[in-house]
Parts: structure tokens; C-alpha cells; sequence
């Protein structure tokens, strides 16, 4: 009885954290974020720290092209896509936040070398990069009247600012 008990909340709480959410662009951005950020540095450290897979590199004229510019490239096709077809049916915005989850992976997996313009792979900022985004991706998520508190809070500063710019003519 407590096994069947257990599997029934552990699906509860599946519902909850995970079915109840796929289908929002901000899930879907970060599952394919993390897949991507695990990805790429499971296929360097199995590659280059280990040697059990061959490490496959892109040069041109002797220049390594690293993979974080194929995750600006995914960041700038998913850009494109996003405003020339914003008024997309859900599964195609679904596809286009995928896409965009991937760039942001590969990109900021590799944020300490393009931050420090250095060729060190495992510099602390990718993690804390990579630490910080999940949690801004969680948090809107999981507790969106937090954002958007904050988005009312701002949009009433700003409101505020205009009426005293236009009383006063002056921008403090």
C-alpha cells in the first residue's frame, strides 16, 4: 500500500512540476537550455578530458570555431523566427523556444572564455552563468506573479516619471 501511495504522489508531483508547464515557451526554453549545456560538456570533457570519443573540431584557416557560435547562430535564427512568424500556432512557438534554449545553452556554456576573451573552457563564470539563467528560468516558471509584481511596479515608475517630466519639463 505505501509503494502504491508513493508512485501516486511522485505522479502528482510530476503533474505539477512538469506536465502542467510543458506546454509554455519558458519550460520548453529551459529543458532545451540544460540539455544543451549538459550536452556540450559531457561531449568535451568525454572528448578532451577522457579521450573516449573522438573530439571533433571545426577550424577555418587554423582558427577554431567554438560552439558557442553555433548557439548565437540558433539565438539569431530563433530572433528571426520569433518576429516573422509571431502569430504562430503554440507548437510552432514551442519549436522556436527549443531552438532558442539550445542557443542559449551552447552560448553561455561557453560565457567565461567570450566574458574573459580566453580559450580556458572550465572558468567558473559558465557555471555561475548557467546557475543564474536556470534560476531566472525557474523562477518565472514556477512563481510568475513575482515577475509580474515587478513588471507592475516598473510600468507605474515609469509612469509616474512621464507625469512629472510633463508637469515639470524637466527629466528628474
Amino acid at each position: 500500500m505505501s509503494s502504491k501511495l508513493h508512485a501516486m504522489n511522485i505522479d502528482k508531483l510530476y503533474h505539477k512540476l512538469v506536465i502542467q508547464h510543458a506546454d509554455r515557451v519558458s519550460f520548453v526554453v529551459l529543458v532545451y537550455f540544460l540539455a544543451a549545456f549538459v550536452a556540450a560538456r559531457f561531449y568535451v570533457f568525454m572528448g578532451r578530458e577522457l579521450e573516449t570519443i573522438p573530439e571533433y573540431r571545426l577550424l577555418i584557416k587554423g582558427i577554431h570555431i567554438h560552439h558557442f557560435n553555433f548557439g548565437i547562430l540558433f539565438l539569431v535564427a530563433a530572433g528571426y523566427l520569433a518576429l516573422v512568424l509571431k502569430n504562430s500556432s503554440n507548437g510552432v512557438r514551442l519549436k522556436i523556444a527549443a531552438l532558442y534554449g539550445i542557443g542559449m545553452g551552447f552560448t553561455f556554456d561557453e560565457f567565461g572564455m567570450w566574458l574573459r576573451l580566453d580559450s580556458n573552457y572550465w572558468v567558473r563564470a559558465s557555471y555561475d552563468a548557467i546557475v543564474v539563467i536556470s534560476l531566472i528560468l525557474i523562477s518565472i516558471i514556477y512563481f510568475p506573479n513575482i515577475w509580474h509584481k515587478i513588471i507592475r511596479s516598473l510600468e507605474k515608475q515609469i509612469h509616474d516619471w512621464k507625469k512629472r517630466k510633463d508637469k515639470t519639463g524637466k527629466s528628474n
